[in-house]
């Protein structure tokens, strides 16, 4: 019981760690969550209808995005008892293509109300209920300075104090990396180094996993990194530096466990260096809208 215990103990401190994300110290530099969003969502005539009227849903379909068109893919799956009539996208589902930086697309859909009889002569709600998705990729870096030890020690011996405050920068989209160090920095040439990394979900779909080999991580190449550096990662070379793409990882309550990279040593400089940690996620995700439309007997 003692070794089941303790086998467990270690998985735990090796995946988790005990890093906040971000630590103080670490400046952040975030984008927004919204992409692909739903706006402005109007029902016209109103959205308390008679038997058997028709009645229209209008609202905006907004690419949030200043640099790269989306596509999108749509599915009207709710109705209740209205029945769905045409309207501008012209079928109940398919896909939009090229929807351009900052682009407003109007999305117009015609529904009918049910009959009396449908409806047992009592009033009912129709939740008309729809969903947008798309593709995008989370894009995360944050810089590291990396100090001679030698440099170091003179400057400390002057009664200096020697600090450093990366940033990190996270990119548009409702999945976020982060990164951690969970020391004090610059770190010093040729010493091991640690690393946090942690995926989060701030939008209003849901992302249950990250599916393998759409993480990357990319370490600068005069660092040195073992293959099996990060949990759920397999490190490998590459002509841009040390590479890690992922396994299967799990999101639980929208976030991923904190992924702790070890077995990472810097490089040897004669100074003081910046290098970069990159990290690129493509991913899946959507967004829904919906509205609730009174349905009355004459």
């Amino acid at each position: 019981m003692k070794k089941i215990i303790l086998s467990s103990l270690i998985l735990v401190l090796l995946v988790s760690g005990c890093s906040l994300f971000p630590t103080s110290g670490t400046q952040v530099k975030e984008l927004p969550p919204d992409v692909i969003s739903i706006q402005n969502i109007t029902v016209l005539p109103s959205t308390s209808v008679r038997e058997r009227d028709q009645f229209s849903i209008y609202f905006d379909l907004l690419n949030q995005d200043e640099f790269n068109e989306n596509s999108v893919t749509y599915n009207i799956y709710d109705t209740g008892l209205c029945t769905w009539t045409g309207g501008d996208p012209g079928s109940k589902n398919g896909t939009i293509d090229q929807i351009y930086p900052l682009e407003t697309r109007q999305i117009e859909w015609n529904f009918q109300a049910p009959s009396k009889e449908e409806i047992a002569n009592l009033r009912i709600t129709c939740p008309i209920r729809f969903r947008f998705d798309f593709s995008y990729k989370a894009k995360s870096q944050i810089d590291l300075l990396v100090i001679n030890s030698d440099h170091m020690k003179e400057i400390q011996r002057s009664g200096k104090t020697v600090t450093f405050s990366p940033t990190i920068n996270v990119g548009r989209g409702p999945i976020k990396i982060y990164f951690d160090f969970g020391t004090s920095l610059p770190v010093k040439n040729n010493s091991d180094l640690t690393i946090y990394v942690k995926v989060e979900d701030k939008g209003t779909g849901l992302l249950r996993q990250i599916n393998a080999g759409n993480f990357i991580i990319t370490f600068p190449p005069e660092f040195t990194v073992n293959d099996d550096a990060c949990p759920y990662f397999l490190c490998t070379d590459s002509s841009s530096g040390r590479v890690c793409t992922n396994e299967v990882i799990p999101i639980i309550s929208k976030k991923s466990l904190d992924i702790r990279c070890s077995g990472i040593k810097t490089p040897d400089v004669n100074i003081e260096k910046t290098y970069f940690i990159s990290a690129v996620l493509d991913y899946d995700y959507y967004v829904t809208g919906e509205s609730d439309v009174e349905v009355k007997p004459e």
